[in-house]
């Protein structure tokens, strides 16, 4: 095992268009680190540089301390999963196992006997003897995993091995690699764009947008301090609701409820309030007031998706790319007790926003108990239940705090 850096780099095609942008990142030996974002984000192409398959434009890979950017990928000892599995039809499960000890001229015994262990770590050992047509998804998954860890490399890379199963395998799939990387510690980097792989399976996460890494931590540090408007959205299900709200008279204002002070004098800010932070009350009790539109019961909770009222008119402002990364540290706490705006405030709030939010802007999802079921067009008031309202700069995307509310009954 080993770990591996990737100091300051940058990967560009022709028509400059840029890949990846200065990525400055270092995996420890022994640690599952997720890069995860959408598509076009740079994950895979960085996962790429690192196997050798693509080269960098500028920067330097290390792998062991070691900067291995002129070494090819059969000398770089790394294994890799594809999303496709990239099995050998013709062969049998134990020749595809043995298809990477054979080429590097490993005595045959030692062959069996990894062969036999891996074999008996995936639960596929009475697989041997059949073919890739001849297996479930899931089945082949392991098998790809298995040819790639039997050749103890010093590191594993996997991208996107999950995609192409349905989502009941995909969880069994993702448990049996959590649980054989308890038991192997293999330095391992895996691809993704979905953020529940990626926050169940990373002992850190990386989350990456537009070539650039925007912010790493563990999932939990990520999931509760978020740094720009792109990572509070991107991570959580339900994504967390991210509304415009006017700035009146310090504190940011949400359905005619202050809901949170505002530092530094902002005119307008990005309110963010997870879906499981939110509270429903009565028409008449102080909040958040929405109007349901409909809701959608799930079982173990019901998510209930309304519009905000427009008493507070918040500015429509367009969101502006996610800007650059601040350290969750420099972002301040600030404890704010709940109150709601006295009706002419509320007014001067509609007053000094600038444009009418869209119904897009308005929209907000609470995660409620299941015996909730609130009827279309009905009014309720919605208020954080001592969790964290995130504020964002509504000029450049960045976190500029949070604050928490006191949600006592007034």
């Amino acid at each position: 095992m080993a770990d591996v850096e990737f100091c300051n780099v940058t990967k560009t095609y022709a028509g400059d268009v840029v890949a990846l942008r200065s990525l400055d990142l270092h995996v420890a030996d022994g640690e599952f680190v997720v890069l995860v974002g959408p598509s076009g984000c740079g994950k895979t192409t960085a996962l790429r540089i690192l196997a050798g398959l693509a080269k960098p434009t500028s920067g330097e890979v290390r792998i062991g301390g070691e900067v291995v950017n002129s070494q090819g990928p059969g000398e770089r000892d790394i294994a890799m999963v594809f999303q496709n599995y990239a099995l050998y039809p013709h062969m049998s499960v134990y020749k595809n196992l043995a298809y990477g000890l054979r080429q590097r001229k490993t005595p045959k015994s030692e062959i069996k006997r990894r062969v036999a262990e891996m074999s008996d770590t995936l639960g596929i050992g009475h697989l041997l003897g059949r073919r890739p047509a001849q297996l479930s998804g899931g089945e082949r998954q392991r098998v790809a995993m298995g040819r790639a860890l039997v050749r103890e490399p010093r590191v594993f890379l996997l991208d996107e091995p999950l995609s192409n199963l349905d989502a009941k395998l995909r969880g069994q799939v993702r448990a049996e690699l959590k649980r054989l990387h308890q038991r192997l510690g293999v330095t391992s980097i895996y691809v993704t764009h979905d953020q529940v792989e990626a926050m169940t399976l990373g002992d850190r996460i990386c989350v990456m947008n537009g070539g650039e890494l925007q912010q790493e931590g563990t999932p939990q540090e990520v999931y509760d301090a978020p740094v720009n408007l792109f990572v509070a959205g991107f991570l959580g299900s339900p994504a967390m609701n991210l509304l415009p709200a006017a700035v009146v008279d310090g504190y940011a204002v949400l359905g005619g409820h202050r809901v949170a002070a505002v530092p530094g004098g902002r005119g307008e800010v990005i309110v963010g309030i997870r879906p499981e932070a939110l509270r429903a009350r009565g028409a008449q009790a102080h909040g958040i007031r929405v109007q349901v539109e409909f809701h959608e019961p799930l079982g173990s909770h019901v998510l209930i998706h309304a519009l905000v009222d427009d008493v507070d008119n918040a500015a429509g402002a367009s969101r502006p790319a996610a800007a650059a990364s601040l350290p969750a540290a420099s972002l301040p706490a600030v404890s704010l007790p709940a109150v709601s705006l006295p009706a002419a405030e509320a007014s001067r709030a509609g007053a000094e926003a600038s444009l009418p939010a869209t119904d897009h802007e308005r929209r907000i999802v609470l995660q409620a108990p299941p015996g909730l079921h609130p009827e279309v067009g009905e009014r309720l008031t919605l208020t954080p239940a001592g969790e964290r309202v995130f504020l964002f700069d509504a000029a450049t995307n960045a976190a500029i705090g949070w604050a928490t509310e006191e949600t006592a009954a007034r």
